[in-house]
């Protein structure tokens, strides 16, 4: 479709094989009451009749098709296509509540200095809504929810991704100083664009549910050591690029038990050697008792091979115990 009109927002969606849900995700966008925006909708390289589904619906949608290369990269394109002054994200399979547009323009457009702004997001399933805020969930929620601006975001953003993507507008100008999505990370490029984001400009929320998230588990949801790996990066990236943000002292206090995970997780896939080298890495950053006691474990498992995985697992539940640790951080 061509838009002569530039538009006050561009709203970018990328989809894989979503034949089942972007319709619905396109409805809830084209019933918004605020009109001014374009809809760029990045195929990322679908086999299904997504396309068809696309093309069907009536409204400002531009469709950009391309080879698949996940979903970073098909952000990338919708925000090299995109003209509005304000950039949102909606996942293909989540949906926005009336007036989400709306509210989140006329509060940008009142505080021009932030350069993020999200929100609330209930999360739900075929058998209807099981969580009504997932801003609930987190472990900094009193304070994203007395203040409209996050104070020192960047160091929450390391310790935890509180921000809903699909519940995301950023300012257009926001990605010429802090670059877009890391094409290199799978499953936290997300959470790093909203970083380096925070990293120049102030980040704020309204608390209100404004997204609905479909309860769907992807690859990379599912492909644990993807995502552990990816976190590795993320957060060492991070102490690279801002030492003075991301302190060594808080960087390996992520790591250490990331490693440690990471290394049981390759240990029960027979992976010994790269096991090693978790354990290794872990010792490397381990600030507690029981980072040293489990990367040692490791370390000393690996050399005996699967075959004594089960010992391992052991020692690690024991620790884990008698440390009072809880359960070591996979997601």
């Amino acid at each position: 479709m061509r838009i002569d009109v530039t538009p006050k927002v561009s709203v970018i969606i990328p989809t894989y094989n979503s034949e089942q849900y972007i319709r619905a995700s396109l409805e809830s966008v084209l019933e918004q009451d605020y009109r001014d925006y374009e809809i760029i909708v990045v195929d990322d390289g679908s086999t299904d009749t997504t396309k068809a589904a696309v093309l069907s619906a009536a409204g400002p949608i531009r469709y950009v098709s391309q080879s698949n290369q996940g979903p970073a990269a098909a952000r990338n394109t919708g925000i090299g296509q995109a003209r509005g002054e304000f950039v949102c994200f909606l996942d293909a399979d989540d949906s926005w509540t009336a007036g989400k547009l709306r509210k989140q323009v006329e509060f940008i457009e009142r505080n021009t200095s932030v350069g993020l702004l999200f929100s609330d997001e209930e999360e739900f399933d075929d058998g209807g809504v099981f969580c009504n805020s997932l801003l609930s969930k987190s472990r900094f929620y009193s304070e994203i929810v007395r203040h409209g601006i996050i104070s020192e975001a960047f160091q929450k953003l390391l310790e935890e991704n509180f921000i809903p993507t699909s519940t995301v507008m950023v300012r257009r100008s926001c990605f010429d100083l802090a670059g877009v999505f890391d094409v290199s990370l799978k499953g936290p490029e997300d959470r790093d664009m909203w970083s380096r984001i925070a990293v120049y400009f102030p980040i704020a929320c309204i608390p209100k549910v404004l997204a609905r998230k479909r309860a769907v588990e992807s690859s990379v949801s599912r492909n644990v050591e993807t995502t552990l790996r990816s976190r590795i990066i993320l957060w060492t990236k991070a102490r690279r690029l801002f030492p003075q943000l991301a302190p060594v002292k808080t960087v390996n206090s992520l790591l250490a038990p990331t490693y440690v995970e990471l290394g049981f997780l390759l240990l029960n896939k027979d992976k010994c050697g790269e096991a090693r080298h978790a354990g290794w890495e872990a010792l490397k950053v381990a600030r507690t008792p029981s980072q040293w006691l489990l990367a040692t474990s490791l370390v000393l498992f690996s050399f005996t091979g699967k075959t004594f995985a089960n010992s391992a697992f052991r020692v690690r539940r024991w620790v884990r115990g008698s440390m009072g640790q809880g359960r070591l951080p996979v997601a």
